[in-house]
C-alpha cells in the first residue's frame, strides 16, 4: 500500500470536486470584550450574541500559515449594530487587511462574508447583507 500515492490521488479529487468536503463549524456566542482566536481547522464560523449591548472580536489565523485558505462567517438575528463583532487579522499580522481596511464589522442580522488568504492579506470573495 503506497500511503503517500493515496494522499495525492484524495487530494487531486477534492480539487477536482469528486469528493465531497468537510467543513467545520465553529459556533461563537459573543458578548461585550469577548475575543476569540479562528483555530486551524474551522472553515465556517456562525455568530450569534448574548447579553447587553457591546463589541467582541474574532481574530483571523496568521496570513503566514493561512495562504489559499477560506473561510465564511455568517451572523444571526442577534447581531446589530449595538451588540456587533469586529474581525481582524491575527495581532501578529501588524500590515495586513481585510480588503484594505484594518477589520470588517459584522453589525447587521443575518450578515455574512467568505474571505480568502493570498499569504499577506485576507480578501473578500463573497458578502452578503439582509
Amino acid at each position: 500500500m503506497n500511503v503517500t500515492a493515496d494522499i495525492y490521488e484524495r487530494i487531486s479529487e477534492l480539487k477536482r470536486g469528486a469528493l465531497a468536503t468537510f467543513c467545520e463549524l465553529l459556533k461563537i456566542t459573543n458578548r461585550d470584550t469577548l475575543v476569540t482566536t479562528i483555530g486551524d481547522n474551522t472553515s465556517h464560523v456562525m455568530n450569534t450574541w448574548t447579553g447587553p449591548n457591546g463589541n467582541s472580536g474574532i481574530l483571523l489565523p496568521p496570513v503566514s500559515e493561512s495562504e489559499g485558505r477560506l473561510i465564511a462567517f455568517h451572523s444571526d438575528s442577534t447581531i446589530s449594530a449595538n451588540t456587533y463583532v469586529r474581525l481582524r487579522p491575527a495581532t501578529v499580522d501588524t500590515s495586513a487587511t481585510i480588503d484594505g481596511a484594518a477589520s470588517y464589522d459584522f453589525n447587521r442580522a443575518y450578515d455574512g462574508i467568505t474571505i480568502l488568504c493570498d499569504g499577506t492579506n485576507w480578501f473578500i470573495i463573497q458578502k452578503k447583507e439582509k
